[in-house]
């Protein structure tokens, strides 16, 4: 039985959320909405830095999808 159905990530128009950030890297963590591939944005400004923090308990959605660096994954 499908509980539910992904977009194809080759033809999906990307809703991201941001979840999480990269300590390390000073990278955000994305994930679509409607096809749950990964994405990373490498370039935060400090604001968004800063706003990231919140993302585990309260994901935002990020609408800039030119600086989002595509993953190689679907989390689901």
């Amino acid at each position: 039985m499908i509980k539910w159905m992904l977009e194809d990530p080759a033809t999906c128009d990307h809703e991201w959320m941001v979840y999480s950030t990269v300590l390390n890297e000073g990278w955000l963590e994305l994930h679509c909405d409607k096809c749950a591939l990964v994405g990373t944005v490498i370039d935060p400004s400090k604001e968004e830095w800063q706003q990231a923090f919140s993302a585990p308990s309260e994901p935002y959605q990020w609408h800039d999808n030119s600086r989002v660096k595509l993953g190689t994954f679907q989390m689901i």
